[in-house]
Formats: C-alpha cells, sequence, structure tokens
C-alpha cells in the first residue's frame, strides 16, 4: 500500500497492490490485482477511480468513471455505470433488476400490513375523542386529546386485569405440568392402551368448546363451585391440557430413544429422566402452549359470564362490556378501555412470539 506522498507499492505474485493518492504508482507481475495503476500489465485486473486503463490483450477492468468510447452505447453496466471488459473480446454483465414477482408480493405485503394495522391505529386515535369529535369528524385526529378516557378506563378495569392475571397464574402452570406429563407417559411408557387414551385425547381436538358448556355447567354447580374463582380455574386446566398433551407427546415422541437408555444405564428412573431431560428439551413446546393458553383464559367471555355472577370476581372480558355500559356507549372511553386491555397481551407475544414460534415448529413435526 503507497503513501501519500508519491510513493511506490510493489508486491510479489499473487499478492494485491494499492497505489497511493499523490502519484505514485502501483506494479505486480502478470495476472495480479493492482489498484490505482496508470499501465498494468497484460492479463492484470486494474481498478482505478477516475478512470480506465488498458493493460494489453486479455485485460479485465472494473471501477471507472469514464466510459471508454467504444462501450458508451453498452447498456449493460455494473452498478457504478462501469463497463466490464472481459479478456478476449468484450464480456458484460448484466444489472440485477428486481423481478416482477417480488415486486408484487412485496407489495401485496404492505397492503396486508396496512389492512392489519389500520383498525389499531383507529381505535388509537378514537380513543382519544369525544363523541362530538367523532361525529363530526371521523378521519381526523383528536384536537385535543382527551387523555382523561385512560385514567377512567385504568381505574375502572384493574381488578377485572388482577381478577384474570390470577387465574391465568394458576392456570398455566396447571396445564403445563401435566399436559407434559401425559405427553411423556403417552410417548415414552409402554402400557396396555396407550394408543386409544391418545386417539381419545385426540378425537377431543375436534369437539367444539361451545357443546361443553351445559356439561360443564352442571358439572360445577353439582361440585359447589359456582360464583367462584374454581369454576373458572378447574374447566380451564382440565380443557387447555387437550392441546399441550398432543403437542408433547409428538416432540418427546421424536427424540432420539439413545438419550433416555443412556439416563436408564445411569441409574435414572422415569421420574428422573421426565426431570432431567424430557422437561428441559420440552421447553420450547412448553412455551407455545403456555402462550396459548394464556390467549384462551384471557380471551374467554361466555363461560366467565355464566360461571361468574359476582362482579368483584369477574373477569377483564366480560368487566369491559360492563364499563362500556356505565357509560352509555360513550365511544372514546370504551375504546381507551379495549386499548388498556390489549396492552398484556401485546407485552406477552412482544417476549413470546419467538419461543411461540419455536415450539410450535418443533413440537408439531416429527423430527
Amino acid at each position: 500500500i503507497g503513501d501519500d506522498t508519491g510513493g511506490t507499492a510493489s508486491s510479489p505474485s499473487g499478492m494485491w497492490v494499492i497505489g497511493d493518492d499523490a502519484g505514485g504508482t502501483a506494479s505486480s507481475p502478470s495476472g495480479m490485482w493492482v489498484i490505482g495503476d496508470d499501465d498494468p500489465p497484460d492479463g492484470v485486473l486494474a481498478v482505478r477511480n477516475t478512470s480506465i486503463r488498458s493493460g494489453g490483450a486479455g485485460l479485465r477492468c472494473l471501477g471507472g468513471r469514464k466510459d471508454l468510447p467504444e462501450l458508451r452505447t453498452n447498456p449493460y453496466q455494473m452498478a457504478n455505470d462501469t463497463p466490464y471488459l472481459g479478456g478476449g473480446g468484450p464480456t458484460y454483465r448484466r444489472r440485477r433488476l428486481p423481478r416482477l414477482g417480488a415486486v408484487c408480493a412485496l407489495l401485496v405485503l404492505i397492503a396486508l400490513l396496512g389492512l392489519s394495522l389500520a383498525p389499531i391505529v383507529i381505535m388509537l386515535t378514537l380513543s382519544l375523542k369525544t363523541n362530538a369529535a367523532i361525529f363530526t369528524d371521523f378521519w381526523g385526529l383528536p384536537n385535543p386529546p382527551q387523555w382523561t378516557h385512560y385514567a377512567r378506563a385504568a381505574q375502572s378495569l384493574w381488578p377485572y386485569l388482577l381478577n384474570t392475571a390470577i387465574v391465568t397464574l394458576i392456570v398455566v402452570p396447571s396445564v403445563l405440568w401435566f399436559a407434559s406429563m401425559a405427553g411423556y407417559a403417552l410417548a415414552r411408557l409402554r402400557f396396555r392402551g396407550r394408543e386409544a387414551v391418545y386417539a381419545g385425547v385426540l378425537a377431543l381436538l375436534m369437539v367444539p368448546g361451545i357443546l361443553t358448556l351445559i356439561p360443564t355447567y352442571a358439572l360445577v354447580q353439582s361440585m359447589g363451585l359456582m360464583n367462584t374463582r374454581w369454576a373458572l380455574i378447574l374447566p380451564y386446566v382440565a380443557g387447555g391440557q387437550v392441546l399441550g398433551i398432543v403437542l408433547c407427546r409428538t416432540f418427546i415422541g421424536g427424540l432420539p430413544e439413545e438419550l433416555f437408555e443412556a439416563m436408564r444405564l445411569d441409574g435414572a428412573d422415569e421420574l428422573g429422566i421426565y426431570r432431567h431431560l424430557a422437561l428441559p428439551l420440552t421447553m420450547p413446546t412448553l412455551a407455545t402452549v403456555a402462550i396459548m393458553t394464556s390467549l384462551g383464559v384471557y380471551n374467554d367471555y361466555i363461560w366467565p359470564l355464566v360461571a361468574i355472577s359476582d362482579n368483584a370476581l369477574q373477569t377483564f372480558t366480560v368487566g369491559v362490556t360492563r364499563f362500556s355500559g356505565e357509560f352509555n356507549m360513550e365511544y372514546g372511553p370504551t375504546l381507551a378501555g379495549y386499548v388498556v386491555g390489549s396492552i398484556p397481551l401485546v407485552i406477552l407475544f412482544a417476549f413470546g412470539m419467538k419461543a411461540f414460534v419455536k415450539g410450535v415448529t418443533s413440537g408439531a413435526l416429527r423430527s
């Protein structure tokens, strides 16, 4: 590499040579790379900042800003508008252009993203308006923004959010514990009727939840649990295991048998294998089950409305509808309540999306 005061740079065969900025030269044997040389030898690739020099037959030039006269009409040039010459005759590299299909796909994705975000943007905008502003200027920005709507919504809805959090924090660990144990038993333990039990679990996936509403109500009422948190917790734990068992059984069944045999040779019993081998490896799948269970508990409306009549024990989905009625359909505070209620789910998916996707792909497919 030359200096800035007119020095020179030279190199043996097989090396790069870079000239200086003040009149120095760079030289290299035939076949080498030379950057900054005004007169490269034959077969050398010369790169300059301001012009292209020819080193003789077989030379390839790249990087100049002044087109050679015989190439000024060439439509195929590099991205920096530089001709590209090959030995024995000119060879050109076509400029890469985006394919029409890729451009159309990108436009479609942008349109779908806009359609997905439009309701959220409208909800955020309308939550800061009064009813008069909504009816007179629906698409305009809030002027002035009514931040008091969020204060009223948070003050009224926090007891319902707390009840939902209590139920969720009890249901999710219970579902994960029972689903992982049942999935391990159905995948690794050998007992009569194992496949029939798993077929029954699969059949439960095809039963709509609304069909179990009346039997569940009768069962909970006969147990004397109506209008208590247990009326929500026990049905959620029982129903949330089904998908978790399927995912855990599929994932654990796809693990190499050699891992379990090695644990048995080391003297581990089935509980030890479950705790120290199966459970740690199943964490991505359990993360998926946890997110789906939390989403189901948080968004359920019918069962809390039927099983809970005490407003102090009610969950968010029912509480937000009662909150809407308190303001006689004043849309600003109502939409602010929806925004406040969506914050826990946004946080959940923001921190758990990577684990959710990993768990779906690892638990739903056999390796």
